[in-house]
């Protein structure tokens, strides 16, 4: 896992960690997907939640940076609360 120091903002203006990952799962139909990083647990994504303009989808397999939290969420243990395609600007 790598964790880096970016001026994302979380919850109470905190910044957050970001960690690098992969999309294991994307469902376009509904708008959600699952998530993994070395160390952690598999996560629950939304669309909501991408950074990027017009139509918010993630691609199986794609690498991906993100910030996340302890959650229960559609029964994973942690969901995402910021994501981009890895290396977009």
């Amino acid at each position: 896992m790598e964790a880096l120091m970016k001026p994302v903002s979380g919850r109470k203006g905190m910044k957050m960690a970001v960690v690098r990952g992969t999309v294991m799962e994307w469902h376009a139909e509904e708008g959600w997907g699952v998530l993994a990083a070395p160390g952690l647990p598999e996560m629950w994504v939304h669309y909501s939640v991408i950074e990027a303009p017009g139509y918010r989808a993630l691609a199986v397999g794609g690498a991906v940076e993100f910030t996340w939290e302890s959650a229960r969420q559609d029964g994973y243990r942690a969901r995402v609360t910021w994501v981009r395609e890895f290396g977009s600007s």
